[in-house]
């Protein structure tokens, strides 16, 4: 505070003191607003904050919206601090997204758990994620919406459309298995491989990765090996998001390079279907193969629909006969390397029958 500053608070809290203590508070109030660092009526019984702050409200400084709110919780008074601070708040940006914090607080012990989940939430968008108050918020604002609320519905909503962004936060992963479980019991495969996806980004340790979400992956997976061509299709962001995954997976060579393969060649035979160009990712297959050539038949059946079942797999002919020489280079090489007990297995899938409603895989003269 510079001398001039020093010389009108001095002059003006004389003039103050000798008045009724409101009178006081709220100059102490006004001269908060631009003098004074550190505020002297912050300390100040709860009513008598109210009663200096109610005067024109909306043009009160932040900080002493703040400081009331703090009393209010600590003198439990959580309801008046709630309606000043909504009166506040009606008509003000927040700078310090504290403030936000307290009025959610002050909302949930008031009662008033709609408001205390919304205000928490505002907080959390700008909030330091590995903070004690950001912790608290995430905790309060699921187990307010799912239990008190019983609105499981829109926390799944809320988790799904910002949950991705907290995982940073310890305290928002403990409530991943019951994101995760729900999105399983919906069949939502988006919101499960977005979900990884941000875990992955988070740069969460790859053993708890391992130890908590390794079955998720497995499930994303096998959703992804057996979905249905002849059922609505995967979109392009959800295409985009599982190969993003693979590239971020460190933890499982395996698992990366065959969910890699999965999605690419479902994307791919979902296209020629749909009548549009799409190269063949002959790539990924041979990426797989090379380190694992025991999966020749999981590529081989890949590329002809996912099956050999008569159904759900489309119509092969409009993507199986395609690019056919290349698509079977990486699988014959990968044959070569497996003994003659694996290789003996692996060339029943060459006979007539045994990709259902063809066409075979090799005639006689590819089989030489």
């Amino acid at each position: 505070m510079n001398r001039h500053q020093t010389t009108t608070v001095n002059t003006i809290a004389k003039k103050a003191m000798a008045l009724k203590p409101n009178w006081f508070l709220s100059a102490a109030i006004a001269l908060s607003a631009c003098c004074l660092p550190t505020l002297a009526w912050a300390d100040a019984p709860f009513d008598d904050q109210v009663n200096a702050l109610s005067v024109d409200t909306p043009s009160q400084p932040e900080a002493a919206i703040l400081a009331m709110l703090e009393a209010g919780i600590d003198e439990q008074k959580p309801t008046q601090a709630l309606a000043l601070s909504k009166r506040w708040l009606s008509q003000n940006s927040v700078e310090n997204p504290l403030l936000l914090y307290y009025a959610g607080l002050a909302a949930e012990r008031a009662g008033d758990w709609n408001d205390a989940v919304a205000l928490y939430r505002q907080y959390l968008l700008r909030a330091d994620l590995q903070s004690d108050t950001a912790s608290q918020a995430i905790l309060a604002s699921y187990t307010l919406q799912i239990n008190h609320l019983a609105a499981p519905d829109s926390a799944y909503s809320y988790s799904k459309t910002n949950g991705h962004r907290l995982v940073e936060s310890a305290q928002a992963r403990q409530f991943d298995r019951w994101f995760l479980d729900l999105a399983i019991q919906r069949n939502d495969l988006e919101a499960v491989a977005a979900r990884l996806l941000a875990l992955l980004n988070a740069k969460v340790d790859n053993d708890l990765v391992i130890a908590r979400y390794q079955t998720y992956f497995r499930w994303l997976l096998q959703s992804i090996a057996n979905g249905r061509l002849d059922q609505p299709r995967f979109s392009k962001s959800f295409i985009e998001t599982v190969k993003s995954l693979s590239q971020a997976i460190s933890f499982d060579d395996e698992l990366r390079l065959l969910l890699n393969w999965e999605v690419s060649v479902k994307a791919y035979n979902l296209a020629l279907l749909n009548g549009e160009q799409l190269a063949p990712p002959i790539e990924e297959s041979r990426a797989l193969l090379e380190a694992f050539p025991h999966m020749a038949l999981r590529v081989q059946t890949g590329w002809a629909g996912g099956s050999n079942g008569l159904y759900y797999r489309d119509d092969p002919k409009k993507y199986w006969p395609v690019d056919l020489d290349a698509k079977l280079a990486p699988i014959k090489l990968a044959v070569a390397k497996l003994d003659e007990t694996e290789q003996s297995k692996f060339y029943l899938s060459w006979s007539i029958n045994y990709y259902q409603g063809g066409p075979i895989v090799l005639d006689a003269e590819q089989a030489r």
